[in-house]
């Protein structure tokens, strides 16, 4: 500063061409005045000499004014960390993850391995009236997912309007629907079924008592699905995914049917960041029917079949009886099989399910 101040009086002697001698002092306490203090330049300096004053000691300091725009424009980046932080009280007061989203009820099931064997559809005997109104649990279904109004004649004959949440289908054709279990037999049965009794089976089969179990739902999406579950098929209208798997996940619950490790990942995948607040149909009854009694204990297992003997295949002789199964597949299974009405007597032991006269074929 000094130096600023020498420069100032060799100019200012300069162009004023006076004689008068100004003390150095004098501007001294000028050049302090300089943009870096808090101080103000006296009102009784001339003018003039105070410009040239300024002018000059602004190209001696330009190297200075460069470093404040560099550390000007570096300061927009604190504000930019910042935002990483909640402004508001709003944004972080709201209820926790596993309260407001399926993944909170993801965490309910229990992960562990399926079984991949002994599955048989006869086991789980459907559909049947339990309430003797005459329309079974099929029919129950199509009466309560109508959309429009619905009417009930004669012999369960219902009139209505449908909607397939599945893939977007409309129909007023019932037939042209299908009841689909939200969580397929075969997978049931490979989540747990398998060890349930046969009257427990059948009570998850006409499950009428939660609103997810069973759904109408197109025929092609029906068949589509199969005995899939969401790591291997989801439903191809995607608005209904956190739906499907809000269901899915509460079908498993109310059973205690447990999911394997693919599948809990794909229901947090395809829906588990879904918010329960923002579901299409009213869930307030699931608490209610998430949890139910632990499954009846299996009976006691049939001991083990005879020998096979020599027989014609297909077949016995009126002497001999094949050994009798628990269902058609176990004595598939076995390599007996099939029976023919008013031949074979072990025809008597098996459900023809399709009234043909042959079982176990």
């Amino acid at each position: 500063m000094k130096k600023l101040a020498i420069l100032a009086i060799v100019l200012l002697t300069t162009s004023c061409a006076v004689s008068e001698e100004i003390p150095t002092n004098q501007f001294e306490q000028e050049a302090s005045s300089s943009p870096d203090s808090n101080q103000s330049v006296e009102s009784d300096q001339p003018l003039p000499d105070s410009a040239d004053l300024e002018s000059e000691a602004g190209e001696q300091e330009q190297p200075s004014t460069e470093v404040d725009e560099q550390e000007t424009e570096a300061q927009p980046t604190q504000p930019n960390e910042a935002t990483n932080q909640p402004e508001s009280s709003e944004t972080v007061d709201s209820p926790a993850l596993g309260e407001e989203t399926v993944n909170g009820y993801i965490n309910q099931l229990t992960v562990r391995a399926e079984v991949t064997s002994g599955y048989d559809r006869d086991l789980f005997r459907h559909w049947v009236d339990a309430d003797r109104d005459g329309c079974h649990a099929r029919e129950e279904t199509l009466i309560a997912e109508s959309v429009g109004q619905v009417s009930v004649s004669g012999d369960c004959d219902i009139r209505g309007s449908w909607f397939s949440a599945f893939d977007g289908e409309t129909t007023t054709n019932p037939s042209n629907f299908d009841v689909d279990h939200m969580v397929p037999l075969k997978e049931a049965w490979d989540s747990g079924a398998n060890n349930w009794s046969s009257s427990t089976r059948e009570r998850f089969a006409n499950d009428l008592g939660s609103p997810h179990s069973l759904i109408a739902v197109s025929r092609s999406s029906n068949r589509s699905k199969g005995a899939s579950d969401p790591a291997e098929w989801m439903p191809p209208r995607q608005d209904y995914w956190c739906e499907y798997v809000f269901s899915w996940t509460l079908v498993k619950i109310r059973w205690s049917l447990s999911a394997d490790p693919a599948e809990i990942s794909a229901l947090r995948d395809y829906g588990g960041d879904c918010l329960i607040s923002e579901m299409d149909f009213d869930v307030s009854i699931s608490e209610a029917d998430i949890v139910t009694a632990p499954p009846a204990p299996e009976p006691t297992p049939e001991p083990a079949p005879e020998p096979e003997q020599e027989s014609t295949a297909g077949g016995s002789s009126e002497d001999e009886l094949d050994p009798r199964f628990r269902t058609c597949g176990l004595a598939k299974e076995n390599g007996f099989g099939p029976y023919v009405e008013g031949i074979d007597p072990e025809y008597e032991w098996y459900r023809d399910g399709d009234n043909d006269g042959t079982v176990c074929e």
